[in-house]
């Protein structure tokens, strides 16, 4: 079957995403290498499909197919991997075969969960469809297959395939690495069991009807132990462990899922009861829904208060300027606006730029520069920073007037290039390079009013081992004595101020998310107060 970008589109801007979210929230369609796999975008606060794991799948269906039901199964299918899957899923993953078992499973566990929650959609038939019926397995991974997602296997396994189910039904990106690592054992322990199985009685995972898929597909190439990159989730997608933008959800497609042989009759007539009974009510799974793509719902209750109470005061500031400059006098009006009182003049200043009359911002604009420790000893700060950088990428989208660059510091330093990688990961230590300036300076902006917050918890060389790191150390940590700049640190890094800082505000404290915040609404309050 085959249907285009065009066509997949057209059926996704029907599809009611904001009534199974629970609020309103992009759903775009894109292709790789602009999103290597769907996932969800916390910045940009977006869901995107991945129209080349659709279209993977759909050129293994039928011609007979209903075009609309494939078309909308499929993106309710990849919807729910961006919604519940998390990258920590692949995080240990050691090989194809083991990424591959982690993507059988996890497609099967989104779809157990979500199957009635969304109306008119069938994900059985789709996996019957896109396989080409049940299985033959001719090696253990195609009788793995047939067990999570046909339910085709002695009891024993489909009994274990339910309990892993029924125990992380409630498992989304929210969960803690741990979570996910503990989910991914007991698939691998389940892998293990498979294997051992096929090994003793292989006709124990055949259809019992006698309809047939042949196995004679990706599987029969697939050796124990040894995977191939294949085609993705239920037959699409490319066998790479790709991590998604901002929150992506890094699934590895490298399902090798699907046979070629012929079936008889409708699905109901092969499987097994691979219809797990999740027990969570409709309003639950709404709220796991709302939860996962709510960047607080991670964040203690004490953290979620500062968070909120820094979008509120963050708003109001930039709101009142707004308003304060929404008039049409030369001084105040928008850069781009059309200004009647300069073509009175005759002078030809059609356009103006915003200007403030008060405060040291001449050009009533703001560029903020963050540039944000991400070592491991920050990883309980990690949630916080990422739920503040949310906050004013939303700002930042809404505003004209500001704008903003994202610098995370680690062994080196990387600049965020896109809204999505405003993510911050901490580990590993910290060792600044030695073009730290000028990256520094490349991040000034012209024409406007910049403001630089750099954040470090801990020694900011901790990874430079060299002799003469304390010297080395001094003249790159020299780049944040400048104007307009705050460094956030505590007293492992006042070896490397000299005799202290002449020109940037220096303020030395444990506190150093609290710190940040008021630091960013002191930013804020001075370029737009």
């Amino acid at each position: 079957m085959e249907i285009s970008f065009a066509r997949c589109e057209q059926v996704l801007a029907t599809l009611p995403i904001g009534y199974y979210t629970g609020r309103r929230i992009k759903a775009e369609l894109k292709c790789k290498p602009e999103v290597p796999a769907s996932c969800y975008s916390p910045m940009d606060d977006a869901i995107f499909v991945c129209y080349d794991q659709l279209k993977q799948a759909f050129d293994k269906m039928p011609d007979d197919a209903d075009e609309e039901e494939a078309i909308r199964s499929m993106l309710y299918h990849e919807v729910s991997h961006a919604i519940l899957t998390s990258a920590e899923l692949m995080h240990y993953a050691s090989n194809d075969t083991d990424r591959a078992i982690l993507n059988i499973f996890e497609d099967e566990r989104i779809e157990s969960i979500l199957r009635n929650y969304y109306h008119n959609v069938n994900f059985k038939k789709q996996v019957y469809n896109i396989n080409g019926g049940v299985l033959n397995p001719t090696n253990a991974m195609s009788a793995f297959y047939n067990t999570v997602r046909f339910g085709v296997a002695p009891k024993k396994l489909l009994d274990m395939v339910d309990e892993i189910i029924q125990r992380y039904k409630e498992l989304t990106p929210m969960n803690e690495r741990y979570d996910w690592y503990n989910y991914g054992w007991y698939v691998r322990n389940l892998w293990e069991e498979v294997k051992k199985a096929f090994k003793d009685d292989p006709t124990q995972f055949q259809p019992q009807s006698g309809a047939t898929g042949s196995g004679d597909g990706q599987y029969s190439e697939i050796k124990e132990g040894k995977g191939q990159k294949g085609e993705g989730k239920d037959g699409q997608g490319e066998g790479e462990n790709q991590q998604g933008k901002g929150q992506q959800n890094g699934e590895g497609e490298t399902q090798e899922g699907e046979g070629e042989g012929e079936t008889i009759g409708q699905p109901t007539d092969v499987i097994g009861d691979a219809e797990h009974n999740i027990q969570n009510t409709r309003e639950r799974i709404g709220q796991l829904v709302g939860q996962a793509l709510d960047i607080k719902s991670r964040l203690r209750q004490g953290d979620r208060e500062k968070l909120d109470e820094f979008q509120k005061t963050v708003e109001m500031i930039i709101g009142n300027f707004n308003k304060k400059n929404s008039g049409g006098s030369g001084i105040n009006a928008y850069s781009g606006v059309f200004n009647p009182r300069a073509v009175a003049r005759n002078d030809y200043r059609y356009f103006e730029r915003s200007m403030s009359v008060q405060g040291n911002n001449k050009f009533g604009t703001c560029h903020l520069n963050l540039f944000i420790d991400c070592s491991g000893s920050f990883c309980g700060s990690q949630d916080l920073v990422n739920g503040m950088l949310a906050v004013l990428t939303a700002i930042e989208r809404k505003n004209r007037n500001f704008s903003m660059d994202v610098v995370f510091c680690g062994d080196g330093v990387h600049k965020c290039e896109t809204v999505a990688d405003r993510q911050i990961k901490c580990g590993g230590g910290n060792n600044l390079p030695d073009n730290m300036k000028e990256v520094f300076v490349k991040l000034q902006k012209p024409n406007t009013c910049n403001y630089n917050i750099v954040l470090f918890d801990g020694d900011a060389f901790s990874d430079d081992y060299d002799r003469g790191r304390a010297t080395r150390g001094q003249r790159i940590f020299k780049t944040f004595d400048y104007k307009q700049t705050t460094l956030i640190t505590d007293s492992d890094n006042k070896r490397y101020m000299g005799t202290g800082f002449t020109t940037a505000k220096v303020v030395i404290t444990d506190r150093y998310t609290q710190e940040l915040i008021n630091h960013v609404t002191k930013a804020l309050t001075v370029a737009f107060g």
